[in-house]
């Protein structure tokens, strides 16, 4: 007999009314759908199954009937988008009507309007629709809650020191993740910040680091 650890099965939904997929016509006023194919690739990466369920309209109900069905399916939801405090962000309210919201709103920028709930004893996440603020949230609230779920050990990512190329300002109200390219001049470790916008997608692909400030 071997012990075995049972995959964490994550129901992906990405919501609003401008998102289409890939293989629709793209049209003035849309945005196609990316942040569900990183979610799905990253539960992946951490040993768990993710499953894209269809785009959910800006509406209570879909929204609460898409929960329910990936809730059935999974152990857990993760929801696209709907989370700021926008007028068609039903996120917050339809997790609290169906079971419990933790919290709504974290201090870490970018990343603030993400939403902790439970429902039927089940995580269920909200993160923001931009793409850097999901990926950062991603991997601060849906990773530790995988490893939760699974007892999996995840390796931890290495530190460096390394000596910033500008004065960087930041707030003292969050914990910011500014991207950085990082390069080796005379021997000494070197940290470029990139743009720090919370849409600047681009800025994750070029970026070898975070410089976390506190």
């Amino acid at each position: 007999e071997i012990s075995v650890i049972k995959k964490v099965k994550a129901g992906i939904i990405p919501t609003g009314d401008e998102m289409i997929t890939y293989e629709d016509k793209l049209e003035e006023d849309k945005i196609i759908d990316t942040n569900s194919w990183l979610f799905k690739n990253l539960v992946n990466k951490y040993y768990g199954e993710g499953k894209i369920y269809p785009i959910t309209k800006d509406d209570p109900k879909a929204l609460k009937a898409m929960i329910n069905k990936a809730l059935a399916e999974n152990d857990m939801v993760i929801i696209s988008a709907g989370s700021s405090a926008g007028r068609d962000d039903y996120t917050p309210s339809v997790i609290k009507e169906l079971g419990e919201v933790y919290t709504h709103g974290v201090a870490i920028k970018p990343g603030k309007p993400v939403v902790l709930g439970r429902i039927d004893n089940k995580p269920v996440i909200g993160l923001p629709g931009y793409p850097v603020s999901s990926y950062i949230t991603f991997m601060e609230f849906v990773v530790p809650v995988m490893k939760l779920l699974s007892g999996i050990e995840y390796e931890e990512y290495p530190e460096v020191k390394a000596i910033l190329t500008k004065t960087l300002m930041s707030s003292l109200k969050y914990r910011e993740y500014v991207r950085v390219k990082l390069g080796i001049v005379e021997d000494k470790l070197i940290a470029t910040p990139l743009k720090r916008g919370a849409g600047a997608s681009m800025s994750l692909v070029r970026a070898d680091s975070f410089c976390v400030i506190p």
